[in-house]
């Protein structure tokens, strides 16, 4: 066997020759080799431990960024609901320069208000309603500054002063009845008279009453105010317990009249609906409020179910129709339904002028604006049905190409949604005559509840909102039929408390 030895030269500084083997050189090769195997397998090892870090990073990063994107929407509709509040509260600040919920595109097209009564509004000055009860000519015989005579003359300058009656004018009269007790021959029985305008069993005149009521709903004052005024204006001294029994006996009394009239509104052929919330001892319950024309019904409830419409609208005939808002509690009830344009509207514009808005949401609203302004149009003109069904297929093709489209931005989308729960809804006005687009007339009558809302907190009992209830409802009744108020609820409260 050959040996074959490989002559390793490596100088020194001292240029002497190193020799090795090729035994050696092997061994020094494969501690080389297995030194860079461990090397290279600690990268590979690491490497992977990078890879998985950065995929986990990945991933953190990508949860942060949907979070984010979250946080944002919270954020924004938060934003929104601040800023909503801050117009409610703050009106004169969303104007011109000073607007800083909108955008500037929006403020720029924000003329500022004018101060006082705006163009359109109907005058409230004074007006003398009826002729002078009596006249007085005065005069003077000297004069005020040089004392001197002065003479009678022709000429006059005429001054009408209308004024109350003084205070001490408005003292109470006690009138004791002696009401003889008669005998009837035929029937045996004893009979006595009953005094004209006079409530049986009570101490109070009628006049106490109508001033009680008058005060309490439509002035909205106090228990204690009235009280108060009552004694300083009459000398009469009434607790606050006595005025409320006055109140719950006066519902007693004018219960039939408030079941006549949920008779009425079940038999309208258009009928507003609409409800808001109400605290009875610091509990939420809510107020319902049924409505046409002429009659105006309030209920109380503890629940803002779909049960409660139902029954009271129960009995209502299938051709009727419901102006109303957009809560599905409504949806149920088996007659035709006009959804309100003025929430729908209110809600876009909202989402239109806002500094975020999307050219999607800008334009869907100029579009909604524009089926408006062109359903008010045509219901303006005289009725006719068959030009109103044509024109009510052709919005309802707007419509469904406004749910077909796919938006991108997410204010679009959330309007979008809200005329798909509607769909046309929006325009069964169009088949009916004298159905309005909008359910003003209920948030007009609802309106007297919410600001007594706001000033009393709600109520203490249930017995107690009941008897508000009755007592609103007859009063807002009187006022839509254009009667006049204080005579005819006098008259109902005398025709009905002598059938009891």
């Amino acid at each position: 066997m050959q040996v074959i030895t490989t002559r390793i030269i490596q100088e020194t500084p001292h240029r002497y020759t190193v020799w090795k083997s090729s035994d050696e050189e092997k061994r020094y090769l494969r501690c080389a080799i297995a030194s860079k195997d461990r090397a290279l397998e600690h990268h590979r090892k690491k490497n992977e431990r990078l890879e998985d870090e950065l995929r986990e990073l990945g991933r953190q990063l990508e949860e942060e960024r949907r979070r984010n994107e979250d946080l944002e929407k919270i954020l924004d509709k938060t934003r929104k609901q601040r800023d909503r509040y801050r117009d409610l509260l703050f009106k004169g600040t969303t104007r011109g320069d000073r607007a800083v919920t909108h955008s500037e595109a929006a403020r720029k097209t924000i003329k500022k208000r004018n101060r006082g009564a705006q163009y359109g509004h109907k005058g409230c000055g004074y007006q003398q309603q009826r002729e002078s009860d009596k006249t007085l000519r005065i005069h003077l015989t000297h004069c005020p500054e040089c004392e001197a005579a002065l003479g009678r003359a022709n000429g006059i300058a005429t001054h009408t002063v209308e004024d109350i009656p003084a205070p001490e004018v408005l003292k109470t009269q006690i009138t004791a009845y002696e009401i003889e007790r008669q005998w009837c021959p035929y029937c045996q029985k004893i009979r006595m008279a009953a005094p004209a305008e006079v409530m049986p069993g009570s101490r109070y005149g009628i006049h106490v009453l109508l001033y009680i009521i008058i005060q309490k709903y439509c002035s909205h004052a106090a228990l204690a105010s009235i009280s108060q005024s009552l004694n300083m204006l009459f000398g009469l001294k009434i607790s606050n317990g006595g005025i409320v029994n006055m109140l719950h006996r006066a519902k007693k009394w004018l219960g039939p009249d408030y079941d006549r009239l949920l008779t009425e509104i079940r038999g309208a052929k258009i009928k507003h609906a609409d409800e808001t919330g109400w605290r009875i001892e610091g509990v939420g319950h809510w107020i319902w409020g049924f409505f046409t024309k002429t009659a105006a019904y309030y209920r109380i409830e503890e629940s803002r179910g779909k049960g409660i419409p139902i029954s009271v609208l129960n009995g209502s005939h299938e051709h009727d129709v419901l102006v109303r808002d957009d809560y599905a509690g409504y949806k149920s009830l088996p007659v035709n339904h006009q959804s309100c344009w003025a929430h729908l509207l209110r809600k876009s514009h909202e989402l239109a002028v806002y500094d975020r808005a999307s050219t999607e949401m800008i334009q869907l609203h100029q579009e909604l604006k524009g089926l408006f302004n062109r359903l008010e149009k045509n219901l303006k003109a005289p009725f006719k049905l068959a030009q109103r069904k044509q024109l009510f297929k052709q919005i309802a093709l707007s419509i469904d190409r406004i749910l077909q489209r796919t938006y991108q931005s997410e204010d679009a989308k959330e309007v979008q949604t809200r005329i798909s729960n509607q769909g046309t809804n929006l325009i069964t006005a169009l088949l009916f005559d004298g159905v309005p687009l909008t359910n003003n007339l209920a948030e007009r009558l609802l309106r007297p509840l919410v600001v007594q809302r706001k000033m009393s907190g709600g109520s203490k009992t249930v017995w107690a909102t009941h008897t508000h209830m009755v007592l609103m409802s007859i009063i807002e009744s009187f006022k839509l039929k254009n009667m006049p108020l204080l005579p005819s609820l006098k008259s109902a409260l005398l025709a009905a408390a002598a059938k009891n």
